[in-house]
């Protein structure tokens, strides 16, 4: 004869209500918690762009391409794209000294002094402290941009450039 086969019908566990609903919340923050993450993984990504576009514009400006009076919207792009970066990394001491750069080649020179000081705080060059003295000679500040100008020699003795703006600040105090 014949044997009736029956299909095993699997019992299924029934979750109740509030169990399924705090699955879906831990589900739900797990999501939440990956996004985060990941944001956080871009985030230097994405601020390095901003300060590559503007680092773009003050090679441009030292190059002689650009020229920051005739070109004031390209200044104000790579500024605000550089202030972008800076919400990102705000600790950053690269991206501070190309705000200084440019806030300098823009003629803002106190504004380029803040910069240059945030910068110090977590990134330290010849350049930069070149840079700060100078700036402190446009503001008419003559010690503290003889003082930064030593700070650099007095670490890299042949530094051409804070030799030079060292005679100029030397120069201009004696007028």
């Amino acid at each position: 004869m014949h044997s009736v086969r029956r299909k095993k019908v699997r019992a299924r566990a029934t979750i109740p209500d509030s169990a399924r609903k705090k699955r879906l919340v831990l589900e739900a923050c797990l999501v939440l918690l990956l996004a985060a993450g990941i944001y956080q993984m871009i985030r230097p990504l994405r601020a390095e762009w901003h300060y590559r576009y503007a680092k773009n514009a003050v090679n441009a400006i030292f190059q002689k391409k650009l020229d920051p009076r005739k070109h004031p919207e390209a200044m104000r792009r790579a500024v605000n794209e550089l202030r972008l970066g800076l919400r990102l990394a705000p600790s950053n001491g690269e991206m501070w000294a190309c705000m200084g750069d440019l806030l300098f080649f823009a003629g803002h020179f106190q504004e380029s002094l803040n910069s240059y000081k945030t910068a110090l705080r977590y990134f330290r060059s010849p350049s930069l402290y070149t840079n700060l003295g100078v700036a402190y000679a446009k503001v008419k500040k003559y010690d503290k941009a003889e003082e930064a100008l030593k700070t650099t020699l007095a670490f890299f003795p042949g530094h051409t450039d804070a030799q030079k703006a060292l005679k100029v600040v030397h120069a201009l105090r004696k007028q």
